[in-house]
Order: structure tokens, then C-alpha cells, then sequence
């Protein structure tokens, strides 16, 4: 596999995987931040690898310190990155909560290395890019069989908030449902004719119950805001995301 391929993948993998809770048009402003808009093909194997590095090391400095780290790609060095890493895991072990094992992947060579375990579709990245496919993605990809009977999941007996966002991208791809990488968790239920209420709606709900923004985390409130669609939730404090979320103060 070629340096190229390593980091469309891992940048894929990161994007499908690591960050549920970004919404697409957040996964799209950080590409074109940082690869520009345009082809895949077209993007130079630094940029490439100076984005697969800086999602590496967020993904794991947000596991170290419990954070939404992702505002800082893009703004930080990969260097820096990797340092805030290296003394996040400093701070675990002084405190004697055990470090992230990823320590020992800080070294680049280690890190595109550790990178080659993780793979998904590149189609995922020429999607949200919005260019066509890389010669190397055209080379990768091939056309899936018609779903049959035996084949197509059923969906009889479940509501749409019992389905994880990916089971239901996997069920609209055995329906061959188009346009199912771009839609959200509802779409999808509307797609597929799955009855009951969305994650969106449970969520709604939830804050209804009468709990006031004092009795929430702000680690509890990102994801709601999240589901709800909420834009800018990144760089809400405490309150702002209870009044988005039409919480009591």
C-alpha cells in the first residue's frame, strides 16, 4: 500500500469511525480547511499526511483528557499535537490513572504504521470533498451485487432509535438507497419505512423532563447538541448549549 493510500484511508477511517458526532457539513468545512475542495486526486501527499496526522493524534488526545480536541486541527502543529499527547499521558501516569497505549506510536514512522491498521472506504472522502474519485479509489472500488431476499436486512419489530446510524447506513446500502452517506439518522428511518421515534426526538424529550442546565455535564450536553443538530456546539460554553437546547438555566 502506498503513503498516499495510508492516510486517504486512515482520514476516511477517522471520518466514518472516530467522529460520530460530527455533523457532514462540520466534516466537510474541516476537509476544505485543510485539503481544499476539488478532486482527490488532485491534493498533494503533504496535505494528506499533515491531516492524517493531526485526526491521529486529536482522536487520542480527546480519549487522554475527555475533550472534544477537533477544533484544534488545522490550528495547532502536528508537533504540537503530538506533544500535548505525550504530556497528557504524563498527567495520567503522574496521577496514577494509567496511560493511553498509543504513547508508544508517537514516533511518525510508528504512527503511519499503526495508521495501516485502520481502512474504509475512500469513497468517503471523494464524497464529502465533492470532487471525483482518485485513480487510486477508481482502482479500489467495486460494484456491489443487487441485494437479495437472503441478503437485505430486516427491519421488522425495531424503531429507528434502536438502530445505530451505522446499521442503518448498512441496511440502505443492501436497498441500494442513494444519497444514504449524506443523510442523518431520520433520513435514513424515512428512507427505510422504519416506524418510531429518532434519537433526535428521544433527545428532544429528555430535555424536556425538567432537569435544569446545572444537573448537566458539559460532556453530556455536546452530544445532545450533536443529535440535534445544533451548529457551532464546538465553541459553546456550558450555558450556551443549554439555551440551543432550550434547557433551564
Amino acid at each position: 500500500m502506498s503513503l498516499r493510500d495510508t492516510y486517504i484511508d486512515f482520514i476516511s477511517y477517522f471520518l466514518d469511525n472516530l467522529s460520530p458526532l460530527i455533523a457532514q457539513y462540520e466534516k466537510k468545512d474541516l476537509l476544505k480547511d485543510n485539503l481544499g475542495s476539488g478532486s482527490l486526486g488532485r491534493i498533494s501527499l503533504p496535505k494528506l499526511k499533515k491531516l492524517a496526522l493531526s485526526t491521529y493524534y486529536v482522536h487520542f488526545i480527546d480519549m487522554t483528557f475527555g475533550v472534544d480536541a477537533m477544533r484544534l486541527i488545522g490550528k495547532s502543529s502536528v508537533t504540537d499535537l503530538r506533544e500535548l499527547l505525550t504530556k497528557g499521558n504524563d498527567l495520567r501516569e503522574e496521577y496514577g490513572i494509567g496511560s493511553i497505549p498509543v504513547v508508544y506510536y508517537t514516533p511518525e514512522k510508528q504512527v503511519i504504521k499503526h495508521m495501516k491498521e485502520f481502512k474504509a472506504s475512500q469513497t468517503i472522502l471523494s464524497d464529502l470533498l465533492g470532487g471525483g474519485k482518485s485513480m487510486a479509489v477508481a482502482r479500489k472500488s467495486t460494484k456491489k451485487k443487487p441485494a437479495t431476499r437472503k441478503t437485505v436486512r430486516k427491519t421488522a419489530g425495531k424503531q429507528c432509535n434502536e438502530y445505530s446510524v451505522k446499521e442503518l447506513r448498512d441496511m440502505a446500502a443492501d436497498r441500494g438507497i442513494k444519497g444514504r452517506s449524506k443523510m442523518n439518522k431520520a433520513a435514513l428511518c424515512r428512507a427505510l419505512k422504519i416506524s418510531g421515534p429518532s434519537r433526535k426526538t428521544a433527545v428532544t424529550k429528555k430535555k424536556r423532563g425538567g432537569k435544569p442546565c446545572k444537573e448537566y455535564t458539559l460532556k453530556e450536553l455536546r452530544p445532545m447538541a450533536a443529535e440535534a443538530s445544533i451548529r457551532g456546539r464546538s465553541k459553546m460554553n456550558k450555558n450556551q448549549l443549554c439555551k440551543a437546547l432550550k434547557i433551564d438555566v
